[in-house]
């Protein structure tokens, strides 16, 4: 049996957690032991993860922050990553400098592995190929490098000790082969997995407190991380301001689900501009589904991504996604087919969604062509198998 860690931040509500999530309960685990490092283990979908993986005690629990406080590097690293960050008004800019550090100051695993795998960009990385002994190591990026502004340099070092690079998108690989081509021979492509059946059974579920709905009223959801630098938030609070200012609004309300650094900036953007009634935010929920699958649209104005799960999720509770144009929008929406996909500027949401008031969409068409559709995507498991080698016990599927 082939022992393989898998290396993640926190189990929070998030595309990424749902395609681990979905990952852990895929994988046959009479050929494979599986342990999880988590850097926390407090998140709220910690009690979905499969009952045969093994979670370790969190890695802030081991954390030395003497390590860092004594490291005359540390202190360099931090400055430079606060000035970078700034001049590019960019905060991931100071998680890939400062994960190293955060990394180096965790204890290691106890045991060597045949397999590890960091399943997310920054910490996760950085601890598997510093502080983690693998025979084999194997790097998730979820995002698109080249379009979240990363510095290539800063990653250089993580990426040459990985052994596989996996991008979730043909976009994101084809980026970052383009900004790593010296690592084109270690970069593949493996879609985040996905079941259906899944997402519709806990969507099944019934909520606590009923979600008070108008139904004469044309009902947008985001499922997402509040990061204005990626999911572009700001951008649809811009959008309904100026179709406030056009007495456009009526008939329209959108529901934000998630919490994150800039949830406090989204707040008051929509206290201060008058709009509470229209834009409702929920904030985390354990299981969004059961709430998402009442609305009609899913609106995601990101400014970045990598091939959002959230997008595909919402497809498989039938609703019709509004997307911007980022690298893989088009390998997951069809415009005008399955979805609408705008522009990825600031001006574009406003324009998609003064066009959807005015009619110019089939939305009923597109909510029959989304339920037609089974998103699931399973067959990736093989894709998967073949990744990290085969078990003790081979499948002749392998």
């Amino acid at each position: 049996m082939k022992d393989i860690l898998i290396v993640y931040s926190k189990m929070v509500v998030g595309g990424s957690t749902t395609s681990l999530l979905s990952l852990l309960n895929a994988i046959d685990y009479s050929r494979y032991h599986v342990d999880l490092q988590l850097y926390d283990n407090t998140g709220d979908l910690q009690s979905f993860i499969h009952p045969s993986v093994t979670v370790l005690p969190p890695a802030c629990e081991s954390t030395r922050p003497i390590v860092k406080l004594m490291n005359p590097s540390f202190w360099f690293h931090l400055q430079k990553a606060r000035r970078l960050s700034r001049a590019y008004k960019n905060k991931l800019i100071n998680a890939q400098i400062m994960s190293k550090y955060e990394a180096l100051s965790c204890m290691p695993p106890c045991k060597e592995y045949d397999v590890g795998i960091s399943f997310l960009e920054f910490w996760p990385t950085e601890y598997l190929c510093r502080r983690v002994k693998a025979k084999r190591k194997l790097g998730w990026i979820h995002i698109d490098i080249k379009e979240a502004g990363l510095k290539k340099e800063l990653s250089r070092s993580v990426f040459s000790i990985l052994d596989q690079v996996v991008l979730v998108s043909d976009s994101c690989l084809q980026n970052f082969i383009g900004m790593y081509p010296e690592f084109r021979h270690k970069a593949v492509c493996m879609e985040n997995i996905l079941n259906q059946k899944t997402v519709r059974d806990m969507a099944a579920r019934p909520l606590e407190t009923p979600l008070d709905l108008d139904p004469d009223s044309m009902n947008l959801v985001t499922v997402c991380r509040v990061a204005f630098v990626s999911k572009g938030l700001d951008r649809g609070v811009q959008a309904f301001i100026r179709l406030k200012r056009e007495n456009r609004l009526k008939g329209l309300r959108w529901y934000i689900i998630g919490d994150g650094p800039d949830l406090p900036a989204l707040k008051e953007m929509v206290r201060e501009n008058g709009l509470e009634r229209e834009i409702v935010l929920l904030g985390q929920k354990l299981n969004p589904y059961r709430m998402e699958k009442q609305m009609d649209v899913f609106f995601l104005p990101s400014r970045y991504e990598g091939k959002p799960m959230a997008v595909t999720e919402a497809q498989m509770l039938g609703l019709v996604p509004m997307v911007s144009n980022y690298s893989s929008a088009k390998s997951q929406v069809r415009h005008q087919i399955d979805g609408i996909i705008m522009e990825n500027n600031d001006q574009a949401p406003y324009e998609a969604l003064r066009d959807l008031l005015d009619g110019k969409y089939d939305l009923p068409a597109m909510k029959a062509q989304v339920k037609k559709i089974d998103y699931s995507n399973l067959e990736e498991m093989q894709r998967f198998y073949q990744l990290i080698g085969p078990s003790a016990c081979p499948n002749p599927t392998e």
